[in-house]
């Protein structure tokens, strides 16, 4: 989660034009074969192997195709489905054949419940093992009504010139839940811009940009601007007290405790140096933390997560808005912050956000020259994390993510046509999420109330410069079952969006900005 007006990274995102994701039917591409399951026999020869593998759904079945190669030896399929990835029940086994080279096989599921979420994995079996497909959760439709019209006599006439009626376009299915303003305060301020929000309670919250007299468009400068920390207590929100650091902004802040937050982001322009801001329930203050080394000093701090009081990790990137950007990773133990070294090598890429279950269980998502950028940490170090269904290419990008349980991790971004990216963690694996209904817009941060409650937020209607007439902040709202699109606010600016999301309970909070191009203000939105 960071703040809309820090890089031209940044803006990159809200830059793109918006598409809407295809509700149903989505290609689920590996780029490897698939590891041997657990207990899988050993034997001479290679286990069979998985290519594209792409699902769809009617009202009460499921229809699976995959390529698949049988590595020279009888292989079969079939596929495991239920409604908890557990499964419970099986199709029948078909032959797949012996051959070396990719085949297609098929696959469909019948007599399934109407409008109702499965988990399927297809399985392959020969004489060398069994290998195992990603879970793959998909929802069946709701029944259609079908109506039979009452007999007609036919009438002969002469058919007269018509003009065809246009094809109405299809709109996002809709949630029940939705997103209510709430004020903010603009302490004389012409120009703010929120880039992150934690809350303790739905009654304590911090929220985290920046501000001052100078809207920041992608290559102008940062005279004026500097850090803004904000404080709900009860549901009204005031401006804090913080060191004032010229040309700063924070883009991202969690909070183990109502007296112990971390902030992190940016401080100088145009070479920046990497910031944190720490609370301990009476002030905020600057930590020492290092330079990482950078051609030009070009670093910031995008997200941070604290898995305890002397756990956290915050990450970001250096030399950004050239072909040499790398990423950067610091750990904090309690006493001082130092750097970490990522898995990914590869410069042209950095990191957007983390999120720790415990100390020994954190992600890190972001943007790299081939595509997503994925990392787990295990205790120990860093390791690169794949992600199936994805056709990774230069502009996809991961900007939000939120694992609340093992079970429940959610990373959101941009597509490659500059809508919505949504992947869940499923059976150790990421996987992109089919059959939600989006209102278009790329998404920039995720959270969680509960396994039936989460929401992601983000914009969409941008121009080439990364504003325009028409960018509307969009909330998606997940109920357990499916992705919605959720109601906001009606916008009385010419521009809204939705940079971050917090949910401590069902009451989540979602801020961002609105405003001209003369104006911009602190934008903050609450589910009732």
């Amino acid at each position: 989660m960071h703040s809309n007006a820090t890089t031209a990274a940044r803006r990159r995102t809200r830059a793109r034009r918006i598409h809407v994701l295809a509700p149903v039917v989505i290609a689920l591409v590996t780029s490897a074969a698939i590891a041997l399951t657990a207990g899988a026999v050993a034997a001479q020869g290679t286990a069979p192997q998985f290519g594209n593998i792409q699902e769809s759904a009617t009202g009460t079945s499921v229809t699976v195709t995959a390529s698949v190669n049988p590595e020279g030896a009888d292989t079969t399929y079939l596929a495991n489905y239920g409604t908890t990835p557990s499964y419970g029940s099986s199709t029948p086994s078909q032959d797949a054949g012996s051959g070396t080279s990719f085949v297609t096989v098929t696959v469909t599921i019948s007599g399934l419940s109407a409008n109702a979420a499965y988990d399927v994995q297809l399985a392959l079996t020969n004489a060398a093992g069994t290998t195992a497909g990603p879970n793959m959760t998909v929802s069946t439709t709701a029944p259609t009504p079908s109506t039979v019209p009452p007999p007609t006599t036919p009438v002969v006439s002469t058919p007269s010139p018509t003009t065809p009626t246009p094809t109405k376009p299809t709109t996002a299915a809709t949630s029940s839940q939705h997103l209510d303003r709430v004020g903010f305060p603009r302490a004389g301020m012409p120009y703010q811009a929120l880039g992150g929000v934690a809350c303790v309670s739905s009654a304590d919250c911090f929220a985290v940009g920046s501000g001052g007299a100078a809207l920041v468009y992608v290559g102008k400068k940062l005279p004026s601007s500097t850090q803004l920390i904000a404080h709900r207590t009860g549901t009204s929100w005031s401006i804090m007290a913080s060191p004032r650091l010229a040309q700063s902004a924070l883009n991202g802040i969690t909070c183990a405790s109502a007296t112990d937050c971390m902030a992190v982001g940016r401080v100088g322009n145009p070479n920046t140096a990497a910031l944190a801001e720490h609370w301990n329930g009476r002030g905020w203050t600057t930590q020492k933390i290092p330079a990482p080394v950078s051609d030009d000093n070009s670093v910031v701090l995008f997200g941070v997560a604290c898995a305890s009081a002397s756990e956290c990790f915050a990450v970001g990137g250096g030399d950004l808005g050239t072909s040499d950007a790398f990423p950067i990773i610091l750990r904090w133990n309690g006493v001082a912050w130092a750097a970490i070294a990522p898995a990914t090598a590869p410069r042209t890429s950095f990191f957007n956000a983390v999120s720790c279950l415990d100390a020994t269980d954190c992600y890190a998502v972001g943007d790299s020259k081939s595509g997503l950028l994925i990392e787990h940490w295990n205790g120990r170090g860093w390791a690169a994390s794949g992600a199936s269904g994805v056709a990774y290419g230069p502009a996809l990008e991961l900007n939000g993510i939120s694992c609340r349980s093992a079970a429940m991790c959610w990373a959101v971004g941009t597509a490659g046509s500059g809508g919505p990216l949504l992947l869940r963690m499923s059976g150790g694996r990421w996987h992109v999420v089919s059959g939600a209904s989006f209102l278009g817009g790329g998404l920039q941060s995720v959270a969680c109330a509960s396994t039936r409650d989460c929401w992601a937020v983000g914009s969409n209607g941008t121009n080439a410069a990364g504003r325009g007439a028409g960018q509307t902040a969009v909330a998606e709202n997940f109920n357990g079952t499916e992705w919605l699109a959720a109601g906001t606010a009606k916008a009385s600016a010419a521009v809204t969006y939705f940079t971050a999301v917090a949910c401590p309970t069902a009451a989540c909070v979602a801020v961002g900005g609105e405003g001209s191009d003369t104006v911009e203000a602190g934008l903050v939105e609450t589910a009732p």
